[in-house]
């Protein structure tokens, strides 16, 4: 690939980042590579994080390693996590090593939590910051950040144990020496992390919110989901579940289960996926993201 080619698909999927994967899609992992190796990490995570994570890791495999580490450092903590689920303890370990240490330390969290849960769902990637802090400590701070997108701040004490949120609206009226703990709204809508993806999918908190925060049983503050990240998760599941149909259609048509034309539903999927759910980034739940 040539400067003008790579110029010209650096700004096609800076600026279209889901369709620039779904043309991905079509090219073999080491092809993709190639194309994309001239491309700057940060404009590839957010490329990358709308392929399933056994895609990402296959194409990061063919990868110089500096760049595929770039891009895993670009990713939020859940897409990098999901994507690190296919490495092999060596390769891992090596990554995880190299990263910065607080990303480090969100993935080898998501590592401990089971499977499916809110925990492993759950995105750190958000404006933390504890009670002490003044307002005009946070506004100075946002307004530096000029790349991030902040819609609320999430308030913690020492031990990181969750006090409130507060909203951006809400910081640019109150008095610019109020502390963050003074101003908070008590966080009373909350998803516990051991909660499965069904009942986080099903709760009635999604009703009046479209971003819940994720805690522990003593209150520990994790990250948070946001509704549209679940909906993206659910679109994997459905793509996954339909490659492996086609699969096995192709491989022993005779056997294929039967479904009347009817996808299965959004809480089945089966037990040989090679897949794991993904979350979208961005923030969209970074959603700052999924």
């Amino acid at each position: 690939m040539n400067q003008a080619e790579a110029q010209l698909t650096m700004v096609f999927l800076t600026k279209h980042p889901l369709a620039g994967a779904r043309v991905l899609e079509s090219l073999s992992p080491e092809k993709t590579a190639n194309v994309l190796t001239p491309i700057p990490a940060q404009v590839l995570a957010q490329t990358l994080q709308h392929l399933l994570p056994n895609r990402r890791f296959a194409i990061l495999q063919y990868m110089p390693e500096e760049l595929a580490l770039d891009i895993l450092t670009h990713m939020t903590p859940s897409s990098a996590f999901k994507t690190l689920q296919f490495a092999n303890q060596t390769w891992r370990a090596g990554f995880l090593a190299k990263m910065d240490v607080r990303q480090s330390a969100s993935i080898l969290k998501a590592f401990s939590y089971i499977e499916g849960s809110a925990g492993r769902f759950a995105n750190p990637d958000v404006l933390t910051l504890t009670g002490d802090r003044t307002v005009s400590d946070v506004i100075q701070w946002i307004q530096s950040q000029k790349d991030h997108t902040t819609h609320e701040v999430y308030v913690v004490d020492r031990h990181q144990k969750l006090l409130g949120c507060v909203s951006v609206q809400e910081l640019l009226i109150a008095d610019l020496d109020d502390s963050l703990k003074k101003i908070a709204k008590p966080a009373e809508q909350t998803l516990s992390s051991n909660w499965s993806l069904e009942e986080i999918f099903t709760s009635s908190l999604w009703l009046t919110k479209h971003t819940l925060p994720v805690v522990e049983a003593d209150h520990i503050f994790l990250g948070v989901i946001s509704y549209s990240s679940l909906l993206s998760i659910q679109l994997s599941k459905q793509r996954a579940t339909l490659e492996i149909t086609e699969q096995a259609s192709a491989l022993n048509p005779a056997r294929t289960p039967n479904t009347n034309g009817k996808s299965l539903p959004h809480f089945i999927t089966p037990t040989t996926s090679p897949y794991t759910f993904d979350q979208k980034q961005q923030h969209p739940d970074t959603d700052h993201s999924a």
